[in-house]
């Protein structure tokens, strides 16, 4: 049984409890790209995922949980980026 279906029973209350399942969700996908080839694969007919569609699968999912974590009133489970400044252009 996959780590994550085991996951599903617990409840998401607290921010910590959306960080902690946004960190293993993280290193499910992580480890699963690392076994993944780079180009999908066939093998008796069915397509296996390429490297990038698992780490797509992955990003959609921290994004969903994310979306979950600010619709809770947690706020953002990740970083706020830095904004970027750029200079302004000198008029003639």
């Amino acid at each position: 049984m996959s780590i994550i279906k085991t996951m599903m029973d617990l409840p998401l209350v607290t921010r910590k409890d959306f960080i902690y399942m946004a960190q293993v969700v993280r290193s499910h996908f992580v480890k699963k790209s690392l076994v993944t080839p780079i180009k999908a694969q066939y093998v008796s007919g069915v397509r296996g995922p390429s490297k990038s569609e698992v780490m797509y699968e992955c990003a959609k999912n921290l994004e969903n949980l994310n979306k979950e974590a600010v619709a809770a009133g947690h706020g953002s489970l990740f970083a706020a980026e830095e904004e970027i400044k750029l200079p302004t252009l000198a008029s003639k």
